[in-house]
């Protein structure tokens, strides 16, 4: 009697093409859990580099006698106070031609003058970079591009000052000055400035932060055009960074702000006559009123930012709104000052 064996039967097509759309399916749940894990290592990587860089803003200020690292140098600045900083092989950076040329100044923001003590280690400020792009920083000039575009935004403008040359007197004598030394805020609350109403609106020194562990020191960012709407989710994690962070108001005039509920443009008085309204809730979306330097959250969409009192961590876009983050002196979060 014939009995047919079907121990070694193969698989049927029908079979295999089961088989292969169950793995398919698997590939498709696994791949975007494999990619949250790996951004979410990335981020993790990400606030150690700004902690890090942090570390080296504190050694410049235990060695300078507790004063703020200087925002931004420009050239005349540098030939005025003959400061020079070193390239890691002691060569001295020269003063180059001014930011607005080509901005070639590659010791004027605060890179270059924090790396020695960060050992020059270049990943602690461009960790953002693929590899691929190292050959293209070599192209483009690797100093230069480290001085311009690394991952961290230093709050210049508000922390250790933006400094230039400003003419004191008819005679043509100019000196070095910080933006906004002479500001007027509204100081007694009254909703008027008044002719004598002085503010310290620049952290000078260490000593001078009260808020240590609200004031943003750095934190992530880059360059945006005016008149734009950038959204979190479709930000490339690679997009140029900056030296510079501005918080949403630089004076009285509008620079970002983030939209979700509730938020967005108002009327108001600055630059195209709106002034950016809070929202509240999960924004995804930064609106840009001027060209500015602004947060941005590479990997998992919330900003790296550390603080004054050394302490760093991840926050969401529309944290960062309120002008107490940014000006040591500011008493509410829509501050603004002359």
């Amino acid at each position: 009697m014939n009995r047919r064996c079907d121990a070694n039967r193969g698989f049927t097509i029908v079979e295999i093409l089961v088989v292969i759309s169950i793995i398919a399916v698997l590939l498709g749940l696994l791949l975007p859990a494999l990619s949250g894990v790996k951004k979410r290592s990335r981020k993790v990587q990400e606030i150690n580099a700004i902690r890090q860089v942090g570390i080296a803003w504190n050694l410049y200020a235990n060695a300078n006698n507790e004063a703020a690292l200087p925002g931004y140098l420009e050239t005349a600045v540098q030939d005025y106070w003959k400061v020079g900083y070193e390239y890691p092989d002691g060569t001295t950076i020269p003063p180059a031609p001014g930011y607005g040329a080509g901005g070639r100044n590659i010791a004027g923001p605060w890179t270059w003058r924090l790396l020695p003590n960060m050992d020059y280690n270049h990943e602690m400020v461009h960790g953002y970079r693929d590899e691929s792009d190292w050959d293209l920083l070599q192209m483009a000039g690797e100093g230069n591009e480290i001085a311009r575009h690394p991952a961290f935004g230093y709050n210049a403008y508000y922390v250790g000052g933006w400094w230039e040359m400003v003419m004191v007197d008819f005679s043509g004598t100019a000196i070095p000055r910080y933006r906004f030394y002479n500001a007027r805020a509204d100081l007694n609350g009254d909703g008027t400035i008044g002719p004598d109403e002085y503010a310290s609106v620049v952290a000078r020194s260490i000593p001078q932060i009260r808020r240590s562990s609200e004031l943003v020191i750095f934190c992530s960012s880059a360059e945006l055009p005016p008149m734009t709407a950038v959204q979190y989710h479709k930000l490339e994690d690679n997009v140029p960074g900056s030296h510079l962070v501005v918080p949403p108001f630089l004076a009285e005039a509008p620079q970002w702000m983030t939209a979700g509920a509730g938020a967005g443009f108002g009327p108001g008085h600055g630059p195209g006559g709106v002034i950016p309204v809070p929202g509240s809730g999960g924004p995804s979306t930064l609106e840009v009123v001027a060209n500015t330097s602004a947060p941005i959250g590479r990997y998992t969409g919330n900003v790296a930012v550390l603080y004054a009192d050394g302490h760093s961590d991840s926050q969401a876009p529309g944290t960062l709104v309120d002008q107490r983050k940014w000006i040591n002196i500011a008493d509410q979060g829509a501050f603004q000052h002359q």
